[in-house]
């Protein structure tokens, strides 16, 4: 539904929306981008972890990355690829081979309207562009 809404929206865009439009067309790219995170970190998952924000900012009292609408944490593969200690020597859906991690990583945030800060070297705090 929302992936409909979404190209619904997007077309509008060139027209005025009002606020409730809008509202929906963002909360639609933040489900999307929340699903793509919750993937990845399926697919990455040696030590790599979904937090969301209440997980993150009430029950572990964590003070950096307060507010994200989510946080991921890692170790392991994933913290490698951003942290550029390694390039990806194969393609998959969320890393180039050769690009490095990070740059593919911010194209991807970028493309649901998100982008993401360090909060250690391990935690990745996302948020919309838009705020």
């Amino acid at each position: 539904m929302c992936t409909v809404l979404e190209s619904v929206a997007s077309m509008l865009l060139a027209t005025n929306l009002t606020q409730g439009e809008n509202r929906i067309m963002v909360e639609c790219k933040e489900k999307e981008m929340l699903k793509v995170l919750k993937n990845m970190v399926k697919k990455y998952s040696d030590d790599t972890r979904f937090h969301t924000q209440h997980e993150w900012d009430v029950e572990r009292g964590e003070t950096i990355g307060s507010g994200a609408i989510c946080t991921i944490t890692s170790e392991g593969e994933l913290y490698q690829l951003l942290n550029a200690y390694q390039t990806p020597t194969k393609t998959d859906m969320y890393f180039d081979k050769g690009k490095r991690g990070i740059d593919k990583f911010n194209d991807l945030c970028a493309k649901y309207g998100f982008w993401f800060e360090f909060g250690f070297a391990w935690s990745y705090h996302f948020y919309p562009i838009d705020k």
